[in-house]
């Protein structure tokens, strides 16, 4: 530092601070370290240059600091003020102790241990940031600095009240003006987007992970036009084309640098959460960088780290099965056949949990079942395997289409290689089967996608062909041992022809029940697929995997064409119990399936199916078919951080998987993160643009506009999506969803056309004269609606009686009769009486049938809901509070209707103020899972609210909401409405 200048900022500091020395500085600024004269505590002083500071209006810089001074968080150093005088501008930040990461940076690259925790403390930086309405705009390994094992960032808010200050001196906007350095600025930044907003620092972050991991940032070039050019214009190579990390890890960074802000992590929040995934599976040391080339480098060293197995499907249906996507799984370390000499084969195993793709086996036999038999019981077994990471068949689909290949396609090994290169997967599974006279080889190796250079490799015999199974046991077994696992673990576990079968026929049908389930044929035939499954458990009664796969696909839906029906519940449960009776013949993976499905089928326990699939993600943290229903159970169950923190988790281990991203948005919206969840939504438009993605996601919009409230937008979409679908059972889901906008508006005549379309096409092609009944009593309906909506009691009574009289239904099967309709139609007609019969039989039936149809356990929420009800319905409210307070924290799948039947009982007890407070609950609930319930119980509770409205402010909150909701509502509801408005005038 020169004397003058020392000199001139000692003046211009005053007696405030006393300068140290100097500590360098930037293009924007020099930095020194100073003493706070009054605290006597070290600070750092950054004075503007003055090129830049003649551009500053000062004031406004002043007051933006102060402004980013408020901004709190263990991970970020606070601005504290902001000076100037003699002609400098200067800002104020304490000293922080430690090195910055571009100090660490200059020693050498990191490792992905240490990278991290950095990593991960800096997003949380600055999620704190955004939440705030903070962008940092120059993340850079100089604003991070490492302070007793924890990373903090610098400079928040700096670069915001520079481009502020700019602005208001020039008085022109601050388009064109790229405030941050270029080799870590976002394409939007770089081109001087205004509108610059928190994905740039979630894309800056990105280029310092990039920048530590491989030794340099994603662009580098002496002259920063050109790399304010290649920020815009050209893509990173990716990071495991320079280093091998986790696939997961690489993935998480990689998104990051999109080039689109909408296809990066929504918000810093999710970064974190994907991050702190990593800390589920083994870390990894990675090499040092290798030049860069256009294909993948295998790494040449030993390798032995566990590589952990997620699962995939196309649907959510095939995910919740688990067996075919548990396949995919374990063929990737399949030992592979080829016709080298074998030498002693060396260990492979991996310095960190990597992904491979499995090839269809190659098939040299007659028999053209054994290629696929193969390929999928390797699968099968191999996913119990903790050192492996297998490409999801969902994964090896959307990289079909990248290449604009048949989703249906063999993936040969010739394929297989060349998706591998695509995707930067470093490993291939290939297979062969062949027969020489009456003896079968089968052998499979792990090959390297670039060269074809085999990396390992085992092969079995079998003398015929019933020893098959047991060879090909014995082969998976091998190779999870030359992968690493420990010999104990695999002599301790039981014989593959016990776990799954000893039947090859019986597998044959397994098989081609699987991989018609996952689409791999070409044809997805649900009801094959079912008929196979059962001819599978017929050629052997013990084969408790394809027990669980049939029960599970009759419980859940075997498919858009397959028509539900009592009877198929029923023979679903009963499969699932088999399954579960036999779970000791089970691996641990699939055994914790088994119970999952059981408690969620046939017990209706969601606890204990949450219990049990946690289970399987501690045995293995990347099963994605566990980590895919525990998203499911937490938002069953309300519990939405839960939500959030499995689908971070899991888009980490499969950005490329459409099922991975819904549980972002559920548990946004679940949490209060409105704007996390569109931003979910618009990326989710960018990257699944195939037409089968598009479907889907289309009717997730519809759920999603469900939760803002927004009818109009869905009654056009689904108007659109109905114009356009055929196939009725996912035109039943829309037209559901169209029922409940019209419902909440009101309009139960335009509700009841819709529901009445549904039930002529169900009419005609219904299975049972169980559905026939329960789809053909439209006009009890009716009338139940007027009385609920309208209070229309008169009408329900008589609506009843034509209802028992023209359709029979105390003639049919008990497990048949809408019981529940039916005690809810005699309470809203004011018969007590009846409604405790009903009651009594649909309890009795409950427990004979433990669950059956739509029959719930006597243990559920639900019957002790019911029977509350009938409780109020007797007069008797206390006796129906003291069923509902104990019941009201565990029915949070059900949340609305037990909140506004507690509002009913403290109403019915006098209790006014009760009465307002559980009622407004339901009124003011945030709870995504909402749906057709709130278009049923926020009308009743608006109503009640508006009566007992004590206060102006509470009448403008309570009977203007339901003025809003309902004016343009039916005729018939308008008198309602009317009492409102005059209730507001009063």
């Amino acid at each position: 530092m020169s004397a003058s200048f020392q000199e001139h900022l000692e003046l211009a500091l005053g007696d405030e601070y006393r300068v140290v020395r100097e500590l360098g500085g930037g293009g924007m600024s020099r930095v020194f370290l100073a003493t706070d004269v009054a605290l006597g505590r070290k600070v750092v002083i950054k004075v503007l240059t003055p090129e830049l500071a003649a551009g500053v209006n000062r004031e406004r810089f002043r007051r933006e600091v102060q402004l980013a001074a408020g901004l709190q968080h263990p991970m970020i150093v606070p601005l504290l003020t902001a000076g100037e005088a003699e002609g400098l501008l200067w800002y104020t930040m304490p000293f922080v102790e430690g090195e910055s990461l571009r100090e660490r940076i200059q020693r050498g690259v990191m490792s992905a241990r240490d990278v991290l925790p950095i990593l991960i403390d800096v997003a949380r930086a600055l999620g704190a940031a955004h939440r705030k309405g903070i962008v940092h705009r120059d993340i850079k390994p100089g604003n991070v600095l490492l302070h007793e094992n924890h990373a903090v960032v610098a400079d928040f808010g700096v670069a915001k009240a520079l481009t502020a200050a700019v602005a208001d001196s020039t008085g022109l906007t601050t388009s064109g003006l790229a405030v941050g350095t270029p080799a870590y600025m976002s394409p939007e930044q770089a081109a001087g987007d205004a509108t610059v907003d928190a994905r740039a620092d979630i894309y800056a972050l990105g280029c310092v992970a990039y920048e530590l991991l491989t030794g340099k940032p994603p662009f580098t070039d002496p002259s920063a036009a050109r790399m304010l050019v290649a920020q815009v214009s050209q893509m990173p190579v990716p990071i495991q084309q320079i280093v091998p990390l986790k696939p997961g890890f690489a993935s998480t960074i990689m998104i990051c640098l999109e080039k689109d802000p909408a296809m990066r992590w929504p918000t810093a929040d999710a970064l974190a959460d994907a991050l702190e995934q990593q800390r589920f599976t083994s870390e990894q040391t990675p090499l040092p960088p290798e030049p860069i080339t256009n294909t993948y480098r295998t790494p040449t060293r030993s390798i032995e780290a566990p590589i952990p197995i997620p699962q995939a499907t196309q649907n959510n249906r095939a995910r919740l099965l688990g067996g075919g996507a548990a396949v995919a799984a374990l063929a990737a370390a399949a030992v592979f056949f080829t016709s080298g000499k074998p030498g002693p084969p060396p260990v492979v195993a991996f310095a960190a949990p990597q992904t491979v793709i499995v090839a269809d086996v190659e098939n040299r036999t007659a028999d053209s079942t054994l290629g696929d038999l193969l390929s999928e019981t390797l699968r099968t077994e191999l996913q119990e395997s903790k050192i492996v990471t297998v490409m999801t068949p969902g994964a090896t689909s959307l990289a079909l289409q990248r290449m604009q290949k048949p989703t249906a396609s063999r993936v040969s090994a010739t394929l297989a290689r060349e998706i591998a290169m695509r995707e930067g997967v470093p490993v291939v599974v290939e297979g062969r089967i062949q027969k020489v006279g009456n003896t079968y080889l089968v052998r499979a190796a792990l090959v390297s996608p670039s060269d074809g250079a085999e990396q390992s490799a085992a092969q079995e015999t079998a003398a015929s062909e019933d020893a098959l199974i047991a060879a090909i046991g014995r082969l998976a077994r091998r190779t999870r041992e030359k992968l690493g696992e420990s010999t104990t673990t695999l002599t301790a576990l039981p014989p593959m022809e016990r776990v799954t079968t000893n039947s090859l026929d019986a597998l044959r049908k397994y098989t081609e029940a699987i991989r018609m389930g996952e689409g791999a044929t070409g044809d997805m035939n649900p009801r094959r697929e079912i008929h196979l499954l059962e001819e599978a458990v017929a050629l052997d009664s013990n084969f408790a995997m394809a027990w669980r796969r049939l029960g599970v696909k009759l419980t859940r839906g075997g498919g858009e064409d397959f028509a539900y029906s009592n009877e198929r519940v029923l023979r679903g449960k009963a499969a699932i119990t088999r399954a579960y009776r036999l779970r000791e013949r089970l691996s641990p993976v699939e055994r914790g399936l088994a119970e999952a499905a059981y408690f969620t089928d046939v017990e209706d326990n969601p606890g204990r199916a949450f219990a049990a699939y946690s289970a399987i993600l501690t045995e293995q943290p990347s099963n994605t078919i566990a980590l895919n229903n525990l998203a499911s159970n937490a938002l069953n169950l309300g519990m939405f951080e839960r939500v959030r923190e499995y689908g971070a988790r899991y888009v980490a281990m499969d950005s490329s998987n459409f099922e991975a991203w819904p549980w972002l948005v559920w548990g946004a919206y679940g949490t209060g993160r409105a704007d996390e969840a569109r931003a979910v939504r618009a990326s989710m438009r960018k990257r699944f643009t195939s037409p089968a993605e598009i479907m889907h996601l289309d009717e997730m919009e519809l759920q999603w506009l469900n939760v803002e409230r927004d009818w109009p937008a869905v009654e056009r979409l689904a108007q659109a999506q109905l114009a356009r679908e055929r196939e009725p059972h996912r035109r039943d889901r829309i037209e559901r969803t169209l029922m409940t906008a019209y419902a909440m508006r009101g309009q139960l005549d335009a509700s009841w056309t819709v529901n009445d379309s549904m039930d002529a096409r169900w009419l005609a092609t219904a299975d049972t004269s169980r559905m026939r009944a329960a789809r053909g009593d439209a006009a009890r309906r009716r009338y139940f609606d007027r009385a609920w909506y309208g209070g229309d009691t008169a009408g329900i009574g008589a609506g009843i009686r034509t209802y028992l009289a023209t359709s029979g239904v105390d003639r049919w099967r008990m497990q048949d009769r809408p019981m529940f309709n039916l005690v809810f139609d005699y309470i809203m007609a004011g018969d007590a009486r009846g409604a405790r019969a009903r009651f009594a039989a649909y309890r009795g039936e409950s427990v004979r049938q433990k669950g059956v149809g739509d029959l719930p356990p006597i243990s559920s929420p639900i019957l002790a809901s019911l029977e509350a009800q009938v409780l109020l319905a007797e007069g008797r409210p206390q006796a129906a509070l003291d069923l509902l307070l104990p019941l009201a924290p565990e029915a949070m799948r059900f949340p609305q209707p037990e909140l506004f039947h507690i509002g009913r009982a403290y109403l019915d007890l006098g209790q006014r103020d009760s009465a307002r407070v559980w009622l407004s609950r339901v009124t003011d609930s945030n709870d995504p899972r909402r749906g057709w319930t709130e278009a049923s119980f926020r009308a009743r509770s608006l109503r009640l609210l508006c009566e007992l409205a004590d206060t102006p402010a509470q009448k403008q909150q309570w009977c203007g909401a339901l003025v809003r909701d309902w004016k343009d509502a039916d005729a018939f509801l308008q008198p309602i409405v009317a009492r409102a408005r005059a209730r507001m005038a009063e």
